[in-house]
C-alpha cells in the first residue's frame, strides 16, 4: 500500500440514488506491479456466527493472509455475500476495478 486516503460518502454522478461509502480509498500495486486505485473495506468479526464464517474461510486459506485478484465468480471464496455486494456496489459508483477487503 502506498497511499492512503479517509473519505466520506461517494455519489455516481450520473445516478445519484447510488451512492458508497468505503472505510478509505488506497493506491496500491496490482499483481503487474501498476498503481492503481482502491476501494477499502474493513470488517470486525464480534458475533459467534461471523467469527465462525471467517475461521472457515481462514482454514479454507491455511490461516495465511490472502492477497488475490479475485474475478466476480470466485469471490464468494473469500467473503460473504452481504459484503460482496457492498464492495462490488462501491467499486461500481466509484468507477474502480480494484478493492481491499480486510477481515479481523
Amino acid at each position: 500500500m502506498t497511499d492512503i486516503f479517509c473519505c466520506g460518502l461517494f455519489e455516481f454522478k450520473e445516478l445519484p440514488w447510488r451512492a458508497a461509502s468505503p472505510d478509505a480509498i488506497v493506491i496500491v500495486k496490482n499483481p503487474q506491479g501498476e498503481k492503481v486505485i482502491a476501494t477499502v473495506e474493513v470488517k470486525t468479526r464480534v458475533s459467534p456466527t461471523r467469527i465462525a464464517e471467517a475461521e472457515r474461510i481462514m482454514s479454507r486459506w491455511n490461516n495465511k493472509l490472502i492477497m488475490c485478484v479475485v474475478r466476480v465468480d470466485d469471490i464468494t471464496s473469500v467473503m460473504d455475500k452481504e459484503h460482496e455486494t457492498q464492495i462490488m456496489i462501491q467499486m461500481a459508483t466509484l468507477h474502480l476495478n480494484w478493492a481491499v477487503y480486510l477481515v479481523g
